[in-house]
């Protein structure tokens, strides 16, 4: 049978053999093997690095767009209230630097209906026969909710709150131990939004006639006195753009007290992303300066250890903040650490920032634009430099694991057809040795006979 192998038959182990004789056979794939290795531990490290160049330049841009559709954080504003328990306020990109003094005369409310009678919730209705319950919520169409026959009020409820696109829920209000009223609220807010209800059995369903328990009102800002003034309304507690691009929340009202909502420059936001523009690529820096390192102890060099265009971006990254001037930045807070990494100091920032807006969004403006170019330069999907790097390394990949596979086909080949020859001459001796011992036996034979 093919690659069948019998070994042992004249005490010659021919597998052990075979087994010795490709295992040097082998030896020669072993740098292959090494090769691939160390071409995916550099794909590792250079896709990380690829990654933190990728982050240093969104980081960059932040602070210094690249078109007018990216969010410029110079730019960023924050709204403050003086009264934060009757009005709160956020920004958006587009708010602008101002103040607005108002009051809250009224909050958006829902508009209600209560039923008139109180019914015990065991209670059937209507005598246990079906009837019907009309619905308007504001000046919108009236919808039909038809009740079964044997309802009680949570089946009301439910029938209420089962009906799509109502716009209406339905809550059993207890007014006194299991006595309880029906209330039907509008699931939206403002002014149009009050609910009547129609009872097909002219309120002889046990619910009694409905009433309305709140009508639906808009939340009011008054701008100004009352007397020169105007008045700004909302459906819900939300009111946008009085200022453009800031939203206003009003929490309570409160006619009698005035609230002043300011808008500013941003600048604990605009400290937040000169920190993560620094972290980034001080991010950058840390990895290099790790995976370049050559560790005379033990005689071991990083994975990027002497590669040139690594070494050329470290170099091209250090030099955009040396260009700046080391000095200048310090006192903005960004400074070198002994180890040639950057810190950054949000105090100082904020400071500098608050002494001279100008020149602090100037020098960063100008370091973030350098930054962002030359991470663009790094990693951009197409033709960055490290992307380059990346596919060539994993084409090299890709053929070390092809060559190794040619490698390992041949030496299968080459270990059955050793398999087969050490077989057929394990084989052949064991023929010779038994040939051997039949011819020694007739001479044994022949010896004896002639001694008679």
């Amino acid at each position: 049978m093919a690659g069948m192998q019998i070994s042992g038959l004249t005490g010659f182990n021919s597998a052990d053999i075979v087994s010795q004789l490709m295992s040097v056979e082998r030896q020669a794939g072993n740098s292959l093997i090494k090769a691939k290795s160390t071409s995916n531990t550099l794909v590792s490290a250079l896709q990380s690095l690829n990654g933190l160049f990728s982050k240093m330049k969104d980081a960059a841009t932040a602070l210094a767009p690249s078109s007018v559709l990216d969010a410029s954080a110079w730019k960023g504003t924050t709204a403050t209230s003086n009264q934060t328990g009757i009005a709160t306020a956020t920004t958006t990109d587009k708010a602008q630097a101002g103040s607005l003094t108002f009051t809250v005369k009224s909050l958006a409310a829902s508009g209600a209906a209560i039923s008139g009678n109180s019914v015990d919730g065991a209670a059937v209705l209507n005598g246990g026969a079906a009837f019907d319950l009309t619905l308007t919520k504001g000046s919108g169409a009236a919808t039909t909710v038809s009740v079964p026959a044997g309802a009680k009020m949570a089946d009301v409820a439910a029938a209420i709150n089962n009906t799509a696109d109502l716009g209406v829920k339905a809550t059993m209000v207890q007014v006194s131990p299991g006595q309880y009223k029906l209330q039907l609220e509008s699931s939206t807010t403002g002014a149009g939004t009050d609910v009547t209800v129609a009872d097909s059995t002219g309120g002889a369903s046990g619910l009694g006639t409905f009433s309305t328990l709140r009508a639906g009102s808009d939340t009011v800002l008054r701008v100004g006195d009352s007397a020169t003034g105007f008045d700004v309304t909302s459906p819900t507690t939300t009111v946008k753009d009085v200022l453009p691009g800031v939203t206003i929340t009003a929490v309570k009202a409160d006619p009698s007290t005035p609230v002043t909502v300011t808008v500013g420059a941003d600048a604990s936001g605009i400290a937040d992303k000169a920190k993560a523009f620094v972290d980034s690529a001080n991010e950058v820096l840390s990895s290099i300066r790790v995976n370049t390192k050559y560790d005379k102890d033990t005689k071991t060099a990083g994975t990027l250890n002497g590669d040139s265009t690594v070494r050329d971006l470290a170099n091209r990254l250090q030099s955009v903040f040396v260009g700046v001037g080391s000095d200048k930045l310090a006192k903005m807070g960004v400074s070198f650490t002994k180890e040639g990494t950057l810190s950054f100091d949000k105090a100082k920032f904020a400071a500098a920032y608050a002494e001279n807006p100008a020149a602090v969004e100037a020098a960063f403006t100008d370091t973030a634009t350098k930054v962002r170019d030359l991470g663009k330069q790094a990693s951009n999907a197409t033709d960055g430099l490290l992307t380059v790097r990346i596919n060539g390394e994993q084409a090299l990949v890709k053929d070390y694991t092809k060559r190794i596979s040619d490698f390992n086909d041949r030496m299968s080949l080459k270990q059955e057809t050793l398999k087969r020859q050490f077989s057929a001459l394990e084989t052949m001796l064991s023929k010779m040795q038994q040939q051997g011992n039949w011819l020694s036996g007739q001479l044994q034979s022949l010896s004896s006979q002639s001694g008679k």
